[in-house]
């Protein structure tokens, strides 16, 4: 305080108010120039991160409509379909099952009237042996059908059951985990051997190391020469697909 005393009484001596009020106005006035363009750039920055993820969205839909959208899978590919929840993953292969009205455009599907494997979110299991739930009214194949228990992680579940694969399960598999449940079902459309499969997230409902075991065994094992289009939020899973939505 002394020192800024003894300088405030040197500046009043000598006069030179005007000459250093001049420079330090000169020096406020760019730092004021400096502290705009920051606040500016600042600003920019904010509103580029509120309004990308907009643009960007608006930007592909805008291109998604112009250019068409056609969806073309030929045999054997593994086609990846990811989203959040609710952006209509389901309802895509509702729509290629037939399940939905279509409003216009075209659907074209070869061999759809021999059938396709489809395993939903929400596995429908009979009231009836995990054999016949696997089974579905199909004549039985010992190699295959082991092939498939193998595929789909159901081995040690079997072992641990009372009768293996002749225990009876309840209404809606009741009696199951929703692993179980998911993984039967599964087992069910493998069996039936077709050349399509609709997997709706098949690997939701299991652990990781389930998960991956399905993946490497099952959808890129047994059904390698088929064309899969499989529904998912798990990024990780998808880098062995062909193609990704």
């Amino acid at each position: 305080v002394t020192e800024l005393l003894s300088g405030i009484r040197v500046i009043k001596f000598f006069g030179w108010e005007q000459a250093l009020g001049a420079r330090v106005e000169a020096h406020r006035a760019r730092e004021l120039g400096r502290l705009r363009v920051i606040k500016y750039l600042d600003a920019a920055c904010v509103y580029l991160w509120a309004a990308l993820p907009v643009v960007v969205s608006i930007a592909i839909f805008i291109t998604y409509v112009l250019t068409g959208h056609q969806l073309t899978a030929t045999k054997g590919m593994l086609v990846g379909i990811v989203g959040k929840v609710g952006c209509g993953k389901s309802s895509l292969l509702a729509a290629i099952a037939g399940e939905l009205h279509r409003l216009r455009g075209q659907v074209a599907v070869l061999g759809l009237s021999k059938g396709f494997g489809l395993a939903t979110q929400e596995p429908w299991i009979q009231f009836a042996t995990i054999r016949d739930n696997i089974l579905f009214g199909k004549a039985f194949d010992a190699q295959l059908y082991r092939e498939v228990l193998e595929a789909c992680a159901l081995d040690d579940d079997l072992s641990m059951l009372p009768a293996g694969d002749q225990t009876e399960v309840g209404e809606k598999g009741v009696t199951l985990s929703g692993g179980q449940r998911a993984r039967i079902a599964l087992a069910r459309a493998v069996y039936q051997e077709k050349a399509l499969y609709l997997l709706d997230d098949p690997l939701a409902a299991v652990d990781a190391d389930v998960a991956n075991h399905l993946l490497h065994r099952c959808i890129l094992g047994v059904l390698s020469n088929t064309t899969r289009l499989l529904c998912t939020h798990r990024m990780e899973y998808l880098d062995r697909a062909d193609v990704v939505l």
